[in-house]
């Protein structure tokens, strides 16, 4: 919606400081109602002026271009930096840390709440979308908070925005909030005791879907904070039941009445506690970008001694597993078993061969033959159970995700679960703060070794449901011109949006990676897609990397075949075949990896059904109205905003995956292994025919970090009928 840059603002000759610049990106530039939403935030944020709020400099239009100069936070959004403390083993936020950060959020939203126009009169501002995506921590400690988009102000006695359009994130509303009623400082008191509850629980207190999460809000059912997490101290409790109170009524008057209540506990908990804890914890989650920058950090030894006591885990409420030996002897990890009957792996193994010793004596085995004899039919139970069950390896992104088989709690991913019986099909739930939960139903498959991949989405608002509920407004959003989504040839040259059109990497079979060292990669094989009417044989398998901070975005993915490439600086790698039907596929393909540092190599099997990725409607730019005889060339360019899937550093992409879905050709040509699956590069032109539509989508496990497009120009070639397998074997341009 907006495009973010970092630049000099000069107010005055001889006077500068960095800012950061908001532009409306062009195709939203003529919708209204945005405009209206984006110079709001402007015209609230330009009167406020202190130090827990993101500062606005300027704003205006220039060549049909809105922009806002803003005060550049050297920081990370809350948000983030809660991800960033679970992948390194902090289940929650630090209680004192928390409370810090809550306190200062109030500190900026008093301020607003109280502000007054030129002539005296209260302005009555509500942020009405408090939440850690709108919180800003910087790296030396201070926490702004910004976004005013969607306030509410009273300025000259007009209502900027109306009682009854619901909007901000459905998961932090406050019961009037949901039900679109008139709000005041409150409903920002309630969002701000959500935000702390986020952060001392580990969990949003409700969850699910629009109208599932909507009705909890409007009924005010949650967990009572010390039920997730006992370390949270009555006093703390209270101070947040107090915020979150369903009736407005019951709630601190004012977010100032919060911030006291919430300094004085800190202060009475840790009187040592001193603020300058937030800018080491800020040095510790992000030291590697940090460093990057050129500024290492040197972080106190008490603050180490201090972070072994926050990482303490949350305490499991499901039956506690034990540790047992197991028969394999020395040499092999423990494995965990829990009440529920589920073997889970002390960590995820590759499988080895193990070859017998030749040369034992003879007498040896002719002394064992009574003892075989009587332990025969313990061993045939050994055997029969060990192919009576089937194991699943199950990792999720990000990791360290809550997961239950059949609704039975299990350990956190990535895990291996084992023993799990052949006779029913097993659910398999993944749910981590924050993100959408993730279930798949698995068909068990005797003596197997499954990969699971769960790729955790973050929580967004869906398209509101209808509801007999009459307590229940369904939110009135503002009418943005959507991304297109499809197009029909002939057409002009169309947009890939690197934040839409994204290809989910679930599903595929994941290799975990040593991020430092480099590998090998190649298939062995071929896999059968189409069926018996339309077989295609292919060799090759899309794979997509979990890049580290040093990666290039134009390495993320790409196709491994037999002919070995090479891939580095990753922490995983996700294979899987694309196919819009995978009901017909058969066979496998090997993927072999090889660790250049070890020379090592591990084998993974790609099925040409299970491990089947097609992208949905609403993931995919679509092209339709092709003609199969027909031949067609297609070439990518940078977009005005170039295309970018791993983040400022990581560099233009430049790259796209792109498939085709044969037709029914009068040709009789059978479908090429280039109709499933293709990379296109920026520069490189390629061909295609055959076929009666295609797809276009960025295979990403994380779109978080994703802007910009690729463009997209496709164009017939002269030419149907007779010669057409001839002119499919030349290059693009002879």
């Amino acid at each position: 919606m907006a495009e973010i840059f970092r630049a000099r603002y000069q107010p005055a000759p001889g006077v500068s400081k960095q800012v950061v610049i908001k532009r409306i990106l062009p195709h939203y530039a003529a919708n209204q109602a945005f405009v209206a939403m984006f110079t709001n935030e402007a015209r609230i944020a330009m009167g406020l002026s202190h130090g827990n709020i993101a500062q606005v400099f300027d704003f205006g239009e220039i060549d049909g271009d809105w922009f806002i100069a803003m005060e550049l936070v050297d920081g990370q959004p809350l948000s983030r930096i809660m991800k960033r403390a679970r992948e390194k083993g902090l289940a929650v936020m630090p209680m004192p840390l928390a409370m810090l950060v809550t306190a200062e959020m109030l500190k900026g939203l008093h301020y607003a709440h109280t502000r007054l126009d030129d002539q005296g009169r209260p302005l009555r501002i509500v942020h009405r979308d408090v939440s850690p995506q709108n919180v800003l921590v910087s790296f030396e400690g201070q926490v702004k908070l910004v976004d005013f988009g969607i306030a509410k102000a009273r300025t000259a006695g007009r209502q900027e925005t109306e009682a009854g359009a619901v909007k901000g994130k459905y998961s932090y509303f406050s019961p009037e909030q949901a039900r679109g009623k008139e709000l005041d400082a409150r409903a920002d008191v309630f969002a701000a005791g959500i935000v702390l509850y986020e952060l001392v629980c580990g969990q949003l207190p409700f969850q699910g879907k629009l109208i599932d999460a909507l009705a909890a809000v409007v009924k005010g059912r949650f967990p009572p904070p010390r039920e997730l997490n006992p370390d949270v101290s009555p006093a703390l409790e209270k101070i947040i039941l107090t915020a979150m109170a369903h009736e407005k009524d019951q709630r601190y008057e004012s977010a100032e009445a919060f911030q006291v209540a919430l300094t004085s506990t800190l202060y009475q908990t840790a009187p040592s506690f001193s603020p300058s804890r937030l800018a080491h914890f800020m040095g510790y989650l992000f030291e590697s970008e940090l460093v990057a920058e050129g500024r290492p950090q040197k972080l106190p030894r008490e603050f180490f001694e201090q972070l072994e006591v926050w990482k303490k885990p949350l305490p499991v409420t499901a039956p506690q597993s034990t540790l047992v030996e197991t028969s394999a002897g020395r040499g092999r990890p423990a494995v965990r078993t829990s009440k529920a009957g589920l073997e889970v792996a002390a960590s995820p193994r590759t499988s080895e061969v193990v070859r017998a010793e030749h040369g034992a004596p003879t007498r040896r085995w002719l002394l064992l033959i009574p003892v075989a004899a009587m332990v025969l039919t313990g061993v045939g139970v050994t055997l029969y159970g060990r192919y009576a069950t089937f194991t699943v390896q199950l990792s999720s992104q990000p990791p360290g995700a809550s997961v239950r088989v059949d609704g039975r709690p299990a350990e956190p991913t990535p895990v291996t679960l084992s023993g799990l019986s052949v006779s029913a099909p097993h659910r398999i739930d993944v749910t981590s703060v924050g993100l959408a939960p993730w279930s798949q139903t698995v068909t068990p498959r005797p003596g197997a070794v499954l990969a699971l991949h769960a790729e955790l989405q973050p929580l967004e608002p869906p398209a509101p449901e209808p509801t007999a509920d009459a307590g229940l407004t369904e939110p009135a959003p503002i009418e943005v011109p959507p991304v297109a989504m499809e197009a029909a040839y002939p057409t002009a040259p169309f947009a890939l949006d690197a934040q839409v059109h994204v290809l989910p990497t679930s599903g595929g079979v994941r290799v975990p990676l040593e991020p430092g060292h480099a590998y090998r990669v190649w298939t062995e094989g071929r896999v059968s897609l189409g069926g018996l009417l339309n077989n295609l044989f292919v060799d090759e398998c899309v794979y997509v990397l979990e890049q580290d901070d040093a990666a290039l975005a134009r390495d993320g993915f790409g196709l491994a075949g037999r002919k070995p490439v090479t891939v580095h600086h990753a922490r995983a790698l996700t294979a899987f075949i694309t196919d819009l039907k995978s009901g017909d596929n058969s066979g496998a393909l090997k993927l072999r990896v090889q660790d250049l540092a070890t020379k090592a190599v591990r084998t993974a099997v790609v099925d040409a059904r299970a491990a089947s990725v097609g992208p949905e409607p609403g993931q995919r730019f679509t092209l339709s109205g092709l003609r199969p005889a027909a031949l067609y060339d297609v070439q990518v360019r940078p977009g005005a905003n170039p295309a970018r899937t791993h983040g400022e550093r990581g560099g233009q992409t430049g790259r796209v995956l792109f498939g085709t879905q044969a037709g029914a050709s009068t040709l009789g040509r059978k479908p090429s292994a280039d109709d499933s699956q293709r990379v296109l590069e920026v520069g490189k032109p390629q061909r295609f025919g055959g076929t009666s539509w295609a797809w276009f989508a960025f295979p990403d496990a994380d779109r978080g970090d994703n802007t910009g497009t690729l463009e997209v120009t496709v164009t017939e070639v002269a030419g149907t009928g007779q010669g057409l397998l001839q002119r499919l074997a030349q290059p693009a341009h002879p």
